[in-house]
């Protein structure tokens, strides 16, 4: 006698497809999320809101709260205008997810956005030098 063995599957292909799509577009939402609040601390920076290198007293003026004082604090404080960039990453990929489904090699295009910042606050640190016109409207002073 043989004995025959099936193998039963938990989810039928179909559901887990619908499954997969789901978590995408779930991923893809807290994505997008992600991405306005950094947007959204980024762009209401105020110098003077609590953060890690401020003390005050007063409570921050950041339309994030704390947390987006302090985010938007160490991201314009450590890269400039560079510290835009995983906003930037974060939405394109929220939009990605949506669209596709998944991010191919979401690793090394992590690595590669990390690796940018530094690169791109130079440049933009460069083109500052060279241009000293922009000088007067940057609200954070070394």
């Amino acid at each position: 006698m043989s004995a025959t063995t099936e193998s039963r599957q938990f989810l039928s292909p179909a559901l887990k497809a619908r499954f997969v799509r789901h978590l995408a577009e779930l991923g893809a939402l807290c994505a997008v999320l992600a991405g306005l609040t950094v947007l959204v601390s980024l762009v209401s920076y105020h110098a003077g809101d609590p953060s890690l290198d401020t003390a005050s007293s007063l409570p921050p003026q950041n339309l994030a709260g704390r947390f987006g004082a302090i985010l938007a604090d160490l991201l314009l404080q450590g890269f400039g205008v560079a510290g835009a960039l995983p906003a930037l990453v974060l939405l394109a990929w929220g939009f990605v997810l949506v669209n596709r489904g998944e991010i191919t090699r979401w690793r090394l295009r992590a690595l590669a956005a990390l690796l940018a910042m530094p690169c791109l606050a130079s440049m933009f640190g460069v083109f500052h030098a060279l241009n000293a016109a922009f000088a007067p409207a940057w609200p954070v002073a070394a």
